[in-house]
């Protein structure tokens, strides 16, 4: 893809020589070096004659889960957290447990809370704060806390 010689006003670039280098976007949101002097953005683009080589965008939310998640333990519920970027953001979640048997994290991104009976309610599975996180090269973003709610009906 040719690079247009107006490269818009937001992009930023390191030392390089004419349109050729590694271009980032800047945001007044982000910050562009993290505490280690990593640099960090939105996005990159390396370009060499005119030519962009490498397309990088940091993880965005498609689909951003809720700030309250109440279910019934007959239920069960699932809680979806999605996005995308360049390359495409790994999905994870802060599970305080890895009993498969109440909770699951599933590789697409979602967090699955199966039915349980009332003898299996986990005050630290079912009552309790969890975020997602989105990673790629680019850059990790975090969801919002999410405050879920098992609720154990009574017979």
């Amino acid at each position: 893809t040719r690079v247009a010689r107006n490269i818009p006003r937001v992009w930023s670039r390191t030392s390089a020589v004419g349109f050729t280098g590694l271009w980032f976007c800047q945001s007044s949101a982000t910050t562009m070096m993290d505490v280690r002097g990593l640099l960090k953005a939105a996005c990159l683009l390396y370009i060499l004659r005119g030519v962009i080589l490498l397309d990088l965008q940091g993880p965005l939310f498609l689909s951003e889960p809720l700030h309250r998640i109440e279910f019934s333990n007959n239920s069960g519920t699932h809680i979806e957290c999605t996005g995308h970027g360049s390359p495409p953001p790994d999905v994870e979640w802060s599970v305080a447990t890895t009993n498969h048997e109440l909770v699951y994290a599933s590789p697409n991104g979602s967090l699955i809370f199966y039915p349980f009976t009332a003898d299996k309610f986990r005050h630290e599975i079912h009552s309790t704060v969890y975020r997602c996180k989105l990673k790629n090269l680019v850059g990790t973003i975090l969801s919002r806390e999410v405050h879920v709610k098992g609720v154990v009906n009574q017979k």
